[in-house]
Parts: C-alpha cells; sequence; structure tokens
C-alpha cells in the first residue's frame, strides 16, 4: 500500500494548533511539520510522535513553505494542508485506496466541508476530469493531494511570488494546478470529503476591488498568457468588471493602471 504524508506548512506561534490536527495513528499515513519563522519557538510536544516529522525553514511566504514542504516530502502521496484544519478521519484511507483505484491520475482535488458539514463551496456532483485553466480556477490548496514523485519528475514548484507572506496574497494554488496541466499531468476532481474549514478565510474577505488584489490579477495574467496577451485580458476585463467597479467607485483608468502594474512587475521577474 502506498504512503500519504499531510504537509503541513505553519507559521511562528501558530505551530501551536498544528496538534490539533493530528488524528489517531492511521496505517500508511504521516505528517510532515514545516515551521516558518521557528526562531524562539518550540516544537509543541504533542509533535513527538513517529507519525510526524517536523523541519524548520528560514524561509517566507506560504509557497516557499509548500515549496519546502515538497523538497522533504517522503510520501508517495502529498496532501497539501495549512495548520487551521480539521481533517476527516476516514480521508486518509479513502484518499489512498482513490489513488490505488486511479492510477491515471497525478493530482487530485478533493473536497471542504465548512464547520457545519456543508460544502465549502459549490462542486461538481461527480468525479470529473479537470483539464483547462477554468477548471482548477476555483480549488484551494487544501484541497489537493498528488504523486510526489510525478510533480518533482517535472520540477513543479510554487511560484514564490504569490501566496499570504508575499505582495500577491494568493492564486499560488491556481498556478501550481496550470503547471501541472501544461506538463502533461491529469488532474481530476472526487467528490470526497477531506478537510473541515470554516468558509471565511483572509483571502476570501478581501475585496478584488483592493490595489494589491488587482495588481495580482494582473501578475496572474502576465504568468499564464505573457506579453502582449496579459494586457489585452486585463483589457478586456473592464467590461466584466464593470458592476465591481462602478459599486466600488473605481475608474476604469485607476482599475487598469492595478492591473498593468502587476503585469509589468511579474514580466520583469519581479520578486514579491
Amino acid at each position: 500500500m502506498m504512503k500519504l504524508e499531510a504537509l503541513i506548512s505553519t507559521l511562528g506561534a501558530r505551530v501551536g494548533q498544528v496538534p490539533d490536527l493530528l488524528l489517531p495513528r492511521q496505517a500508511d499515513f504521516g505528517y510532515l511539520v514545516s515551521h516558518q519563522g521557528s526562531e524562539g519557538i518550540a516544537m509543541p510536544a504533542p509533535l513527538e510522535r513517529e507519525d510526524v516529522r517536523y523541519v524548520t525553514t528560514p524561509t517566507t511566504g506560504i509557497s516557499a513553505n509548500r515549496n519546502h514542504c515538497l523538497s522533504q516530502a517522503r510520501g508517495e502521496l502529498g496532501w497539501l494542508l495549512d495548520d487551521d484544519v480539521r481533517l476527516v478521519e476516514e480521508a486518509p484511507a479513502q484518499i489512498i485506496r482513490l489513488f490505488e483505484q486511479h492510477p491515471e491520475t497525478d493530482v487530485a482535488c478533493l473536497r471542504i466541508l465548512t464547520p457545519q458539514g456543508q460544502p465549502y463551496r459549490k462542486y461538481p456532483e461527480g468525479a470529473c476530469r479537470l483539464d483547462s485553466i477554468e477548471a482548477v480556477r476555483q480549488v484551494s490548496s487544501i484541497e489537493i493531494v498528488f504523486r510526489t514523485g510525478r510533480v518533482r519528475e517535472r520540477g513543479l514548484r510554487f511560484d514564490e511570488r504569490f501566496g499570504l507572506g508575499r505582495t500577491w496574497p494568493c492564486s499560488e494554488e491556481f498556478l501550481f494546478l496550470v503547471a501541472c496541466l501544461r506538463a502533461g499531468l491529469r488532474i481530476d476532481y472526487f467528490p470526497l470529503d477531506a478537510v473541515v474549514h470554516p468558509r471565511e478565510s483572509t483571502t476570501r474577505r478581501r475585496s478584488q476591488a483592493e490595489p494589491a488584489m488587482l495588481e495580482k490579477a494582473g501578475a496572474v495574467n502576465a504568468v499564464l498568457y505573457g506579453c502582449p496577451g496579459a494586457y489585452l485580458r486585463n483589457l478586456l476585463s473592464l467590461t466584466k468588471a464593470r458592476a465591481m467597479r462602478k459599486e466600488q467607485g473605481l475608474s476604469a483608468r485607476a482599475f487598469l493602471h492595478y492591473k498593468n502594474k502587476g503585469t509589468r512587475e511579474a514580466l520583469r521577474g519581479r520578486k514579491g
């Protein structure tokens, strides 16, 4: 049977939350805890378990932490997790069985439940292949499980300019999945409830009209479409965003200014 490893990214004192997500020991399931900002913070005693590996990294930003997990992972399957989730107890065994039954699947996208037991977002009713940019746009990192070897073989990593702790505060998982698609990996969705997380999150609470979020959208377009495609996408989005701009009192000029700024900086290879 293959080994599933939970790849948990944590920061500073938040490592104290990690023991709350650990399940009773299960066969072929373990944890890798990657701790940024660990100076002066002792590893919580409950992490001293045979099925837990604790490592530190001097890097900053969630994407760098995810990449550290990728480099340190030992399991055949890697399950991306944050320090504030709760795991569905049956999920690890179900995930392993799912990959055994679907050898063609390189990356699986699963479901999140809210604490009230409701779906975190609108999901497809049945299993399906996610084979386009739009199909993976709404996927959250904690929904993603992958065959570690296949991701490594293709040199896939998270773009460290994106995600919490960087100027462009989200979309790192979206860009990672697009990179997987472009590298020829197969991504499938399965209606398997894996984790529990509140519906609201740091990035969900942010307005898409914020300068940082508009710049991020322009930077994402740069990664996806290059030049001049990204600038054309920015221009075309004016119409789609008309209602939002009106509600926020944002002029077309300001909207394009921020989007194009993100595009320019991403095309220059700026580190966030």
